[in-house]
């Protein structure tokens, strides 16, 4: 099974990685079991220390391990765009749109 989770801002991983990435995981097994009828852990193979054999990669481990800069698949921040006046959207040759 692969989960392709939210992409957290690499910032909450930097300070303290290993325990921002079980805060992450433990509230994705939160998310997933609020809607299955057992929860997930029980279906999961388990390391001989009984950790559950799954694979977590912070934003900060892609920017590492695969050079995405903050972790980003589409390799920077995403932005809203913004017309020049600074209002909300983008410019277009009508007034109103």
């Amino acid at each position: 099974m692969t989960l392709f989770g939210l992409h957290l801002p690499a910032r909450l991983f930097r300070k303290n990685p290993d325990k921002a990435r079980k805060l992450a995981l433990d509230a994705t097994f939160a998310s997933m079991n609020a809607v299955l009828a057992e929860p997930i852990e029980d279906c999961l193979l388990t390391a001989p220390d009984g950790t559950p054999c799954v694979e977590v990669k912070t934003p900060v481990d892609l920017e590492r391990d695969a050079g995405l800069p903050g972790g980003h698949i589409f390799h920077t921040d995403l932005s809203w765009p913004y017309a020049e006046d600074g209002g909300w959207g983008v410019e277009t040759e009508h007034e109103r749109i």
